[in-house]
């Protein structure tokens, strides 16, 4: 008994130090697959990094060429690594997009040049209340001024003045 017992205990040994190794190995060539995956990771940072800094020296080296693709030159002061912003939402990346476009003045009765002129600010409903606002406190302070205006368009047989766009 005490033979059999030292057999199955032999085997025990000899199956737990199999599976020791076996499990040791599998872990080990998953751990090894993880470690290459990451230098493939880095491998890539490394090569867009590079990428990015020929890039920076041929623009830097051919100005007027980059310019006449299309490019955009950084100011002086700023970071070279800086980025172009990032937003989370479309109402964001909107709102980004109309304070990049220039604010516009339409003259609207040429003739008469304290008359309010139309601020194009790229909101159609603001700017409008805007113009709505300063209108009706220029004609409030013009009255006379105003009823020339009507008087001129009803001899002309128009409703109102047309406006004259400055371009």
């Amino acid at each position: 008994m005490e033979k059999k017992t030292n057999t199955n205990q032999s085997r025990h040994l000899k199956l737990a130090t199999l599976l020791f190794f076996v499990l040791g190995a599998f872990f080990m060539k998953a751990q090894s697959s993880r470690t290459n995956l990451q230098s493939i990771s880095s491998d890539q940072l490394t090569n867009q990094e590079q990428k990015d800094k020929l890039k920076a020296q041929w623009i830097e080296n051919n100005k007027s060429e980059y310019i006449k693709m299309g490019g955009k030159l950084e100011n002086s002061t700023s970071n070279s690594s800086s980025r172009a912003a990032e937003f989370n939402t479309q109402a964001e990346k909107d709102v980004w997009v109309k304070s990049q476009i220039p604010l516009k003045e339409t003259v609207i009765i040429p003739e008469i040049a304290s008359f309010p002129k139309y601020l194009n600010t790229g909101n159609p409903l603001v700017d409008n209340e805007n113009y709505r606002v300063k209108k009706d406190a220029w004609i409030n302070s013009h009255q006379s001024e105003y009823n020339r205006l009507n008087q001129l368009n009803n001899e002309e047989g128009k409703k109102r003045v047309k406006p004259v766009i400055n371009q």
